[in-house]
């Protein structure tokens, strides 16, 4: 994947992205798009910072750049039409959020808020397996599950070729 300079200023230009927290996400796509190792993307990631600093909203815009949403009725036209398809094959492979499960559905009310992504919470007793086989037809883009539901399920999930995961 290559820096998109002209996808970001898009995003800036739609209100996707203030302009505030837009350095820290030129940052991350920048490193993600050119990551030769992918532990270090992750690793600068995993640095802990206090609630409220807008760490949920930046994984998001860059979920928005890694699958070149534009917040608007073309991407679900594109949802739609990915859905119908047999495989995944052309579309960037699916990204992980790893969260506590008491914030899991709060993931998920942030993507529908600020994305037409296709995505799925597996939290509780919701079916990780069914989750995986969408994700192997390429109906998925954001998988997030819980501590607990990854530690059961990991080697399921490490099977899986992710473009990203995120520890929230």
């Amino acid at each position: 994947m290559l820096w998109d300079k002209e996808l970001f200023l898009e995003m800036v230009r739609d209100g996707c992205v203030s302009a505030s927290g837009l350095s820290l996400l030129v940052l991350l796509f920048y490193l993600f798009s050119n990551a030769d190792n992918f532990s270090l993307f992750v690793s600068i990631l995993a640095i802990p910072t206090d609630m409220g600093m807008g760490k949920t909203i930046q994984v998001i815009a860059l979920l928005l750049a890694i699958f070149r949403k534009h917040g608007n009725n073309r991407d679900l036209r594109e949802n739609r039409r990915r859905r119908g398809l047999k495989s995944a094959a052309g579309f960037p492979p699916p990204c992980l959020v790893v969260a506590p499960s008491s914030v899991v559905a709060n993931w998920g009310n942030e993507l529908r808020t600020w994305g037409h992504f296709m995505f799925k919470c597996c939290h509780g007793k919701e079916s990780v397996e069914q989750a995986l086989e969408e994700l192997r037809k390429g109906h998925l883009e954001v998988l997030v599950i819980g501590y607990s539901q990854m530690t059961i399920n990991v080697s399921d999930l490490a099977s899986v070729t992710w473009s990203a995961v995120f520890f929230d």
